[in-house]
């Protein structure tokens, strides 16, 4: 892969350059220099003007998908409680309810393994880092925008962290 396209891929499948720079990155940067800083922004409101007459419904979807979605997650962990050792890490899962402005309006955890199920520090973490979490662009079903629920699973480990946020640039 690295030979054809000058990229590898590390753990976790992350695309990254032989000088660490990520994938996605790179190709942002690309149509941005192609199409102009304001592609992915005109290409958000083309699609919000479908929706806004009523062409398509959609789920509700965190603003830059899922890479952002876990770059916010993970680069606002206290790397305290990042799990380094070969064992089960911790894990947290919540459901979070995104209201129909796109809000995070609810966070209720729903699962805790390993550390985590004997350790408040995790799930109170998680609880904080969702609440926090900025807006979503809504749900949209028959022209109208409408309460969604995720499930968000959070991996408190090292490993996560740095895929998520040292490969993208946080």
């Amino acid at each position: 892969f690295q030979d054809n396209y000058g990229v590898e891929i590390k753990g976790g499948g992350c695309l990254s350059t032989p000088d660490i720079e990520c994938y996605n990155n790179l190709m942002h940067t690309a149509i941005c220099d192609q199409f102009g800083s304001e592609a992915f922004e005109r290409i958000g409101q083309q699609l919000d003007s479908l929706y806004a007459i009523g062409l398509g419904d959609r789920e509700a979807y965190y603003v830059g998908g899922d890479s952002a979605l876990y770059h916010y997650l993970y680069c606002n962990i206290d790397q305290d409680l990042l799990f380094t050792d070969q064992g089960s890490p911790p894990i947290v899962v919540a459901t979070i309810t995104i209201g129909t402005d796109g809000t995070v309006s609810s966070v209720e955890l729903i699962y805790k393994r390993g550390p985590a199920e004997d350790d408040p520090h995790y799930g109170q973490t998680a609880l904080k880092i969702l609440s926090n979490m900025p807006a979503w662009k809504a749900g949209f079903i028959n022209g109208k925008h409408v309460e969604s629920q995720w499930n968000i699973p959070i991996y408190f480990r090292r490993s996560a962290y740095n895929r998520h946020c040292l490969c993208i640039g946080g």
